[in-house]
C-alpha cells in the first residue's frame, strides 16, 4: 500500500503528534508498505536530518511553489492519512480524489474545560467546529485516538485506534533509581506541574519526604520554579529540559514511579504509556483518554484534586507490593500498544474504507 501521510507538525519539533507520525511512518515501513511523510515544519539547523528515517520525509509550506509538491505525491499515493484536523489543503485533496482518513489526537476546537469566551470567539469557534465536523463526515474514514475523544467529536463513522509507542520504551534494570517521582511534558498550566508541586508539599505535611525529577520546557517553567520556592520545595527537586530518544527511556526508569498530573482533560496521555512500558507504576488524573489507559491498571485520581494526589503518592511509596503490582498490570497493558499491533489496525481499517 502506498500511504500518504500528512503531519503538519513533525520531528524535530517535540509533541505527541510528531512523535506519533513517526512512530507510525516507521511502523508502516517496516511492514513493507511506501510511506511519504508530508510535513509544514521546516528544518533549521541540520539539512541532513531527514536521513535517519526510513522513510520519505517532504516538507513546504503553504505556498504556490509548496503545492506543486502535492501533486506528484498525491498522484502515486494509494489513500492519504492526516494526523490531525487540517483543512487548509482539502481542496487540493478533494480535487486528486484520493479517499482520506483523518487521525484525531485532540479535540476538534470546542474547549474541554467549559470555560468561558467571548461571543465573537464562541462564534468562530462553532463555525470551525461545523466547517470540521461536515469535511470530516465526508472522508473516507476517522480514526480517534480514545473513546473519549471519539464521544466528544461526535462523529458516528471511525474507528478507535490507540496511538502507539516506539519499541525503545523498555525496562533498564541496570539503569539506578535516581528520585521518587517524575515528570515528563510541557511546562503548561494545563499539564498540572503545580498539582503535582503541592501534592509534594502535602506529603510533606504528613510526614513523608519524597524527591522529584521534572523533564520538560515551556512558558511557565518560571514559574513553576517560583511556585516551587514559595512552597520550599527546592531541596526535593531537579529540573531537566526535554529527555530525547534513549535519554528519556533512561530518565524514566530512573524514577520509582511516574506521575502524569493534568488539570485538562487529556485526549489519549502517550508519555503515560511511555512509561508503562518501562515497567514502571504510573499515577495519573482520570478523566478523558488518559483514564481509559490507566483505570484498572494503575493509580488514578479526579483531575486537580491535590488531596488523592498526595494520599496516591504515599500510598504506592510506602507499600512495595502494591507498587509491584502496579508495575505488572503496567507492562501488562503496554503491549496494547505496541507499534507493531496498532500499525497492523491501521491497515486493516484502510483496507476496509479503501474496499
Amino acid at each position: 500500500m502506498r500511504i500518504c501521510l500528512f503531519s503538519y507538525r513533525f520531528l524535530p519539533d517535540t509533541g505527541g503528534i510528531q512523535e506519533v507520525s513517526a512512530t507510525l511512518a516507521t511502523a508502516w515501513t517496516e511492514a513493507g508498505h511506501e510511506v511519504t511523510l508530508v510535513t509544514a515544519t521546516p528544518l533549521e539547523k541540520d539539512p541532513d536530518y531527514d536521513r535517519q528515517f526510513r522513510f520519505r520525509v517532504v516538507r513546504f509550506n503553504a505556498s504556490p511553489g509548496g503545492f506543486k509538491k502535492w501533486n506528484p505525491i498525491l498522484e502515486a499515493a494509494d489513500l492519504l492519512v492526516s494526523n490531525g484536523v487540517s483543512l487548509i489543503y482539502w481542496p487540493l485533496w478533494v480535487w486528486r480524489r484520493k479517499p482520506i482518513v483523518f487521525i484525531h489526537p485532540l479535540f476538534l476546537g470546542q474547549d474541554p474545560q467549559g470555560k468561558g469566551a467571548r461571543w465573537h470567539e464562541r462564534w468562530q469557534r462553532r463555525m470551525r467546529l461545523w466547517a470540521r465536523r461536515f469535511v470530516l463526515r465526508r472522508a473516507a474514514g476517522n480514526v480517534f485516538v480514545s473513546q473519549y475523544i471519539k464521544q466528544s467529536i461526535g462523529i458516528p463513522q471511525g474507528t478507535v485506534i490507540y496511538n502507539p509507542i516506539d519499541a525503545r520504551f523498555r525496562p533498564l534494570p541496570d539503569v539506578a533509581i535516581s528520585a521518587d517521582f517524575a515528570y515528563f511534558g510541557r511546562m503548561a498550566f494545563e499539564k498540572g506541574v503545580t498539582d503535582l508541586l503541592d501534592a509534594l508539599n502535602l506529603c510533606n505535611a504528613r510526614g513523608h519526604r519524597f524527591t522529584l525529577e521534572l523533564y520538560g520546557e515551556g512558558h511557565m517553567l518560571a514559574d513553576f520554579k517560583r511556585h516551587a520556592a514559595n512552597l520550599k520545595l527546592e531541596s526535593q527537586l531537579r529540573w531537566y529540559p526535554f529527555a530525547r530518544d534513549e535519554e528519556l527511556v533512561r530518565a524514566m526508569n530512573s524514577a520509582t514511579v511516574v506521575v502524569v498530573p493534568s488539570k485538562w482533560i487529556e485526549p489519549m496521555g502517550i508519555v503515560a504509556v511511555e512509561a508503562m512500558a518501562c515497567g514502571k507504576c504510573v499515577i495519573g488524573s482520570s478523566l478523558g483518554g488518559l483514564g481509559e489507559v490507566l483505570t484498572g491498571y494503575c493509580p488514578t485520581y479526579p483531575n486537580h484534586d491535590i488531596e488523592q494526589l498526595a494520599t496516591q503518592m504515599i500510598a504506592v511509596m510506602t507499600d512495595a507490593d502494591l507498587r509491584r503490582r502496579y508495575e505488572e498490570s503496567a507492562l501488562k497493558r503496554s503491549k496494547d500498544f505496541q507499534r507493531q499491533k496498532i500499525a497492523q489496525d491501521y491497515i486493516d481499517y484502510f483496507r476496509q474504507v479503501m474496499g
